[in-house]
Formats: C-alpha cells, structure tokens, sequence
C-alpha cells in the first residue's frame, strides 16, 4: 500500500502553497514594480533639475549677465549633497559644472557625447541610464537651452550616479524581501497553530474510532472542538460507541445462553449416537462374519473339490513317476559303468603317454650328449689343421730334406678337413633330429594335458552321474509315499465336502438374518447421526457468534 498523506501535511499544502506562492510573487511583482517606479522618479527627478538649470542660466543668457562667478557654481553645485550632478553645456561644450575629475578640477570646456547632441540639437529630451562621465556610469537627463526666437543655445544637464541608484534599489529590495520573509513566517505559524488545533481532535477521534473497530469498548472519548463539523464527529463517535456495547452486551447473553442448550443437546445426541453405533457396529459385525464365513465355507468347498481332483491326477501321476525313476536308475547304473571303462581307458592312454614323453627327453638327451661329441671331434680336428700347417711351415723351412714331411703334412691336413666336415655334417644331423624331438615333445604333452582334462572331465561326469542316481533313489521313495498319502487324502476330501455343505446352509441363514437386523439398526443411527449433525451445526454457529462477540471488548 502507498504511503498516504497525513492530515497535517494536506493542511499545511493546502494553506502554505498558495500562501508562499502569493507572497513570491507579490514580492517579485513589488521588486519589478519598485524597480520601475525608482527609475522613473529619478529620471522626473532629473528632468525637474534639468528644468531648474535650463531656467536659471537662459534668463542670465537672456539678460546677457551669464558669467561663472560664486553665484552660478553655488547653483551648480546646490545638489550634490543629494548626489545629483548639474552642467550647462553651451552647444555640446560644458561651460560650468559640478562634476570634478580625479586631479580636482571642474571638467569644464570637455565636449558631450555627439549622439546627445544630435538629439538635443533637434529640440528633443534627451534621458538614458548607464552614460559613463568620467569612469562613472550615471542616469542622465539632457534638456535644450533656447533663445527667445527658439534658437538651440545648449543642453542643460542633471545626473546621478547609477551605483546609488543601484544601492537605494537594493536597500528597497532587502527590505520587501525582509518584510515578506517575516509576513510568511507569521502565516505559516498562525496556519500551523491553526492545524494543530483542529488536529487533536480530529487524531483522538480516529484513534478511538479504531479502537472500537478493534473491538475496544472500555475507554470513552473525552475532547472537544472549536470547530462545529468536528465536534459533531466527536459526539456521532461517542453514540456509536454506546450503541455497539448495548447491542454487544445482549448477543453475548444470548449467544451463551444458546451456546448452554446446545452443549446439553448435543452431549444427548453424542451419547444416543454412540450406544446406536455400538449396536450398529456389533451387527454388522455379526453379519459381516456370517457372510465371510458362507463365503469362506463356500470357497472351501470348491477348493477341496479342487484339491481333491488334483489329488486324483497327483496319485495317477506318482505311478507314471515312479516307473520312470525305476527307468532312469537302470539308465544311471549303465551310464555309470559305461564311465568307469572310459576313466580305465583314459588312464592307460595318460600312462602310454608319459612313458613317450620319457622316451624323448632321454632322447633329446643322448643327441645333446652326440654333440658334445661332435664338438670333441671339432676341436680334435681344429689341432689336427693346425699342426698340419706347423708341419708344412717346418718342411718349407726344411727344403728339399722336408719334403715327405710336407706330404705327410698335406694329408693330415685333408684328414682334419675331412674330420672338419664330418663333424660339422654330423652336427646339423644331429641339430634337425634334436630340433623334431623338441617338437614331438610339445605336441605330446599337449596331448598329455588333453589327457589329463578329458580324465578329470570323465571323473566330474561320473560324479554327476552318482549324485544323479541319489537324486532318483530319494525321488522314488518320496514318489511312493505321495502315492500313499494321496489315497488317504481322497478318502478324507469326501468326508470334508460333506461337513462343509452343512456348515455353509447354516451360514447363509445366519447372514440373512444379520443383514435385516443391521438395516433396522442403520436406519435408527442416520436419524441420531441426522440429529447430531445439526445439533453440531447450531453449536458451531453458537460458537463463531459468541467468538465475534469477544472481538469486543
């Protein structure tokens, strides 16, 4: 919600607006009005001492006498205590005057501006503010000086200093403004007092009007007014005020009074109610078992005419699985010695296999110890080529004498080549056969490990087959004891169907029986549930009136 505007601000805008706005401007239009009036008197001012100068010198021009003598600067002078300046100025010449320059002297034979004289000269006034003589501005008035035959002779002339002008200006000014100033602070205070007064009352008034709209009627209004609208608000209040406590005081005697027999009423009502509804509640009860038991007794039945056919199916069954347990035993015990020729043939093939493996390591082991041999043969024929040719060295050194001994030489050395040769073929021979024997090995162990799992593979499934053969062992006998419980089962279903037809007639005439009591029984607990209900009604209506009522006070 806005901020609203109080009483005192909307007086106070109403009075001080238009107050100050009035003040402002009659104190604006005074200052213009004041401004224009100074000038205009000052000029008529000037204008009379212009006459005055123009009258005195042209009768002494007239009778010839015009002389500057301590008469006419006397005359000249005669104003200057009110701050006004006078000069005859024949033609556009000053010939006496009052006006001094900064040195002392009269500034007399000095010529006036030619735009003044060109006015003066067509015989016309000549007035204007802010001329400047001698570096001071002045409000001047120029008038012509005449012959008898109207002849322009020269300008008379009056002035005043536009700075005391200006201050006298300023002085008046400040004074309005001061008056005004003071005339606003009087109104606004006799407004405010004013305000203030016709406030009081009015605040106390709203104030106790809010209390009452609270609901707070202990307090009286006690305050007056000088003003007679304000002082009928005042008594209006104060009656409204009595009337809402009679009227509060008599809805609140009724409203308890009303809020007593409802209490009663209802305590009659709750009580009826809650004996009917244990009634009520026990029937249905009662009829409410009877019914769930014909249908539990109804239901029992179908299921043990259900159970009974599936009994029948169950022992016709039993048979069928106890011949194919016979079946699978047999077929268990075949697979089983079946298994154990297997496991007996797979172990001999693992044994034939080991003994391969053997076979070739000592194999591999011979040809290693064949090339250790052939190594000897290599190194004997490597001494061999070399004491070869340290014989043939020896028998070149020896010459002809040597020379059978280079013969025996030359052969050894063919011997040892051929030794050489031998022993090398030996060597590779010997290297392809280890290289076969190496491979013959990895593929036989594989074929060992391949043994080995098939071996451990026919253990697991002979294993199998002997828990399987439990299994059936311990299904053939649970088989022939379902068998034997499933006929005593039968015998006993009959005479079960029989005790259940009986036991669900009865049930259905109890239920009937039930259900016509529990609907006399309803019908009286709606009409005390009815009664209830509104008696209810009437006592919240009691109750949310003597609440308002407590609104006040």
């Amino acid at each position: 919600m806005k901020k609203k505007l109080s009483y005192l601000q909307v007086i106070l805008m109403i009075g001080c607006v238009p107050l100050i706005a009035a003040i402002i401007i009659l104190t604006l239009y005074s200052a213009g009005k004041m401004k224009s009036e100074l000038i205009n008197s000052t000029y008529l001012r000037l204008e009379a001492c212009s006459t005055s100068v123009e009258q005195y010198f042209t009768w002494d021009i007239r009778e010839d006498i015009l002389a500057k003598d301590d008469v006419s600067y006397q005359f000249i002078d005669s104003l200057k205590d009110k701050h006004i300046e006078q000069t005859l100025f024949l033609e556009d010449e000053r010939y006496i005057t009052s006006i001094f320059d900064e040195d002392g002297k009269r500034i007399e034979d000095t010529k006036a501006s030619p735009e003044i004289w060109k006015t003066v000269k067509k015989g016309k006034d000549y007035k204007a503010s802010g001329v400047e003589i001698q570096g001071e501005k002045y409000y001047v008035y120029y008038k012509p000086v005449c012959s008898d035959d109207g002849k322009i002779l020269g300008m008379a002339f009056s002035g005043e200093k536009a700075s005391f002008v200006e201050d006298t200006l300023s002085n008046m000014l400040r004074k309005l403004f001061f008056i005004s100033a003071i005339m606003l602070l009087l109104f606004v205070g006799i407004l405010v007092y004013l305000t203030f007064k016709i406030r009081k009352p009015l605040l106390a008034t709203s104030e106790y009007i809010g209390r009452v709209a609270n609901g707070d009627l202990s307090e009286n209004l006690n305050c007056s007014s000088i003003i007679r609208e304000v002082d009928a608000l005042i008594t209006s209040a104060s009656v409204l005020k009595e009337q809402l406590g009679g009227i509060v005081t008599n809805v609140d005697a009724r409203a308890s009074q009303l809020n007593e027999n409802m209490e009663s009423l209802n305590a009659l009502a709750d009580a009826s109610s809650t004996g009917t509804n244990q009634i009520k509640q026990v029937f249905d009860d009662l009829s409410a078992a009877a019914v769930t038991l014909a249908d539990n007794v109804q239901s029992v039945n179908e299921k043990v005419m259900e159970m009974g056919n599936n009994i029948t199916v169950i022992d016709s069954q039993t048979i069928s699985l106890n011949e194919n347990s016979d079946k699978m035993n047999q077929a268990s015990r075949n697979a089983t010695e079946s298994m154990n020729l297997v496991l007996q043939s797979s172990q001999t093939s693992s044994d034939i296999i080991t003994n391969i493996i053997s076979q070739v390591k000592e194999t591999n082991e011979a040809i290693a110890n064949i090339n250790q041999a052939v190594d000897l043969i290599s190194s004997i024929a490597e001494q061999t080529n070399l004491l070869s040719l340290n014989a043939s060295i020896e028998a070149a050194r020896a010459g002809q004498a040597g020379s059978g001994f280079a013969v025996v030489a030359s052969e050894i050395k063919q011997l040892a080549d051929q030794s050489g040769q031998g022993a090398d073929t030996i060597m590779s021979i010997a290297s392809a056969i280890l290289e076969k024997s190496n491979e013959s090995v990895k593929l036989t162990e594989k074929m060992k490990a391949l043994a080995e799992q098939e071996q451990l593979d026919i253990v697991n499934t002979k294993s199998g087959f002997d828990k399987l053969r439990e299994i059936i062992k311990a299904n053939l006998t649970i088989a022939e004891t379902i068998a034997a419980k499933a006929k005593n089962l039968d015998v006993l279903k009959q005479e079960v169907i029989n005790s259940v037809t009986e036991l669900s007639a009865i049930s259905e005439e109890n239920a009937a029986s039930n259900e016509e009591v529990s609907a006399s029984v309803s019908d009286i607990t709606s009409s005390i549930d009815k009664i209830s209900a509104d008696t209810q009604m009437i006592k919240e209506v009691s109750a949310d009136l003597e609440e308002q009522m407590r609104y006040f006070k």
